[in-house]
Formats: structure tokens, sequence, C-alpha cells
């Protein structure tokens, strides 16, 4: 072999190895992007739901409370009329309970009672069921009823 083709071969390791560090070097550096963007995602907080764009424009003394963490419990109160309220129920599919209705899982999930973790003063909906529109499946309930001039409304997954 030739001094030339030496250099030549030389010259040719040297440039495939320089394309392989770097070929290595973009592989890891676009890992590591994927890696950050997989725990920035998986770090961010869950964002509590809202149903407050249901309601009507003119509703006033709106409470909301929201937690989230996989499950989801929701309450919201507003002062609305009775027009607005069907118009709400409407809106989020809600259909009349009745005490023989048949629910997909025990209806004993059915409760004005506040969600567990609610601290505020403000959720004050009677026990009564009647009056109340439901909408359920698997292991999430939304249900409203309006009282005392108020939508009340609760919505959760377990």
């Amino acid at each position: 072999m030739t001094r030339r083709s030496k250099i030549k071969l030389a010259v040719a390791v040297c440039a495939i190895a320089i394309g392989l560090g770097g070929w290595w070097a973009y592989r890891d550096l676009q890992r590591r992007r994927f890696v950050a963007m997989f725990q920035e995602i998986m770090s961010a907080p869950v964002k509590p739901p809202s149903w407050r764009r249901h309601l009507p424009a003119n509703a006033t003394d709106i409470q909301e409370w929201a937690w989230a963490d996989g499950d989801v419990s929701y309450l919201l109160k507003a002062r609305v009329t009775d027009a607005e309220f069907l118009k709400f129920v409407a809106s989020l599919g809600l259909t009349p309970h009745t005490p023989d209705r048949k629910y997909s899982e025990s209806s004993h999930w059915l409760t004005w009672r506040p969600s567990p973790g609610f601290e505020g003063k403000w959720w004050d909906a009677s026990d009564a069921l009647t009056s109340t529109y439901v909408k359920e499946g698997h292991d999430t309930w939304m249900f409203a009823k309006h009282e005392s001039g108020f939508l009340y409304f609760k919505c959760f997954s377990h």
C-alpha cells in the first residue's frame, strides 16, 4: 500500500468516524429532547375541568370548585332562570332522574353532598333528588338541579 493510499484510507476512516459521531450525538440530543418533553408532560399538573362556559352570559353569583388528579370532582352554583337552567341541562344532554331509572352502576353515587375535599361554605344544595337531571356512564356522573333560583351542578369521576 502506497503512502497516498494510506492517507486516503485514513481520511476516509476519519470522515466515517466524524459522520458516525455526529449522527450519534444528534440521536442522543433527540433522545434527550424526547425524554425532557415526556417528563414535562408527565409532571404537568392535571387541569381541572370547568363547565362554566355552559352558563348563560347573564348568570350571577357564580361559584365554582374543581379538583383533578386523574379522578375529577367539580361543583358549580349560579343564579339563573328556569329557562336558562333548561338550556344548560340540554347543552350537556342531561335527562330527568326518576326513582325507577336504571344506571350503569349503583345510584348511591347520585348525591348532592359536596365532594370530598371541598371546604367551601357556598354549596347548599338540598339532598332532594326531585327535579334532578342526570347523565352517567361507566364511572362518570353529571347532574344538575334548579333550586331557590340557583343552578346546582355536580360532576365527578371515580
